[in-house]
Parts: structure tokens; sequence; C-alpha cells
């Protein structure tokens, strides 16, 4: 007969359980953080859901920053830049992986 509880897989399954709630949580910080008013970021008691979530003027924030900054130019360059540094980083990591093909060496 298989054992339900495995003290190993209890342990292993809770230490996944940790790690992704500790990579996730930022991110939906962030999140619920993006729909506070200025007043609840900086509150000296911080709650996880904001007072304004699926009520009129949830989406403030971001019609600010759509209007309000050139969040389309800057997303545009950000983009030129991380395209060109992956294009460079592969560029440059193909001519190195040519020569460690064709090199002799110890281990190969």
């Amino acid at each position: 007969m298989k054992k339900l509880f495995n003290p190993k897989k209890i342990l292993v399954i809770s230490i996944f359980l940790l790690v992704s709630f500790t990579t996730i949580f930022p991110f939906l910080w962030m999140l619920s953080t993006s729909f506070k008013s200025h007043g609840e970021v900086f509150s000296l008691t911080p709650q996880f859901i904001p007072d304004n979530l699926f009520e009129p003027g949830m989406w403030d924030n971001y019609v600010a920053v759509l209007q309000d900054y050139n969040f389309i130019r800057f997303l545009l360059n950000s983009t030129l830049v991380a395209g060109l540094a992956t294009l460079g980083q592969i560029f440059t990591c193909s001519l190195g992986g040519f020569a460690f093909a064709r090199m002799k060496f110890p281990g190969k």
C-alpha cells in the first residue's frame, strides 16, 4: 500500500510553494499598487486591495500615464534598445561559439 503523506514530498512541495509565493508576490503587489490613489500608496498602513477596486476611476492612473507622459515613445525606445542588445549578444556569442567549436582543448 502506498503512503498518502510522504514527508519528503510534503517538504519539497512546501519549499516550491514558498519560493513561488516569494517570486509572485512582488508582481501582485505592483499590480495592486497601480490601481491605488496617491494617498493609498504612501499610507502608513499598507493594504493589498485598493479602495477603488472595481469602481469608477479605477483606471485613472493608467489614463494619466498614457495622456500626461510620452509612454508609448518610452516603450518603443526600450524595445529598440533591448532588441539591439539582444542582436549584439547573439552576434558576439555566435562568434565565440564558432571559435570554441574549432579550437582543440582538453575536455572537448
